[in-house]
């Protein structure tokens, strides 16, 4: 597996072999349009992150693999990173196979003072494919984690973000809008987040009792 770099950077590496026993960084796959609609992978998937790998994404910036900032105002700031095409889908005509919702949400601007705030940046918005996620302090991540962080930025958030992001801001100077949307950014705390993930837990348990959590 290996997720987009700049060209001058192999990051095939980064992925543990499953039969060597290295120390292992586990993170989520976050699965894109083509690989659950053609390929008919799982949203969600276990990644092994060599711990190598792990320590190049953390003193390598450049690669790509920026931190979420809702992830960050939560308490459990993750890196997320986009990987390669994959062949096996992209000639596909499925429509949204390039698509990845739950990693662009992810990755929304929430500077009150910049322009922007609510939306990905470009590169987050079309082409995004599989994503890499990772949490920042090396524990471990599980998929239901990661459900959870993307249904939180997704869904459960929406609502907020369209009033701020919507027609309403034009009521406002540019320093009412900014306190609005300060405003927002009070429904994205540690405690918040502990609140809806623990409704969110016992939702999925119900739908799957083996779900391990």
């Amino acid at each position: 597996m290996s997720f987009t770099v700049k060209p001058q950077l192999d990051p095939t590496g980064l992925i543990a072999s499953r039969t060597t026993g290295e120390q292992v960084v586990k993170g989520v796959r976050i699965s894109c349009g083509g690989a659950k609609k053609v390929l008919k992978e799982k949203p969600y998937i276990s990644v092994d992150l060599s711990k190598d790998g792990f320590d190049f994404l953390k003193n390598n910036p450049e690669v790509g693999c920026p931190i979420s900032g809702i992830s960050q105002l939560i308490g459990m700031p993750v890196y997320v990173g986009r990987y390669e095409s994959v062949a096996a889908y992209s000639s596909s005509n499925a429509c949204g196979i390039h698509l990845n919702p739950e990693a662009h949400f992810l990755m929304r601007g929430i500077n009150p003072a910049k322009e922007g705030f609510g939306y990905a940046q470009y590169e987050w918005q079309l082409s995004v494919h599989n994503c890499l996620v990772v949490r920042v302090d090396g524990e471990d991540i599980t998929p239901c984690q990661v459900e959870a962080l993307s249904h939180f930025t997704r869904y459960h958030l929406a609502e907020a973000f369209e009033d701020v992001m919507g027609e309403r801001m034009g009521q406002f100077n540019n320093e009412g809008e900014k306190k609005e949307k300060e405003k927002l950014l009070d429904l994205i705390t540690p405690q918040k987040f502990r609140e809806f993930f623990l409704e969110f837990r016992v939702k999925k348990m119900e739908e799957d009792k083996d779900m391990a959590w």
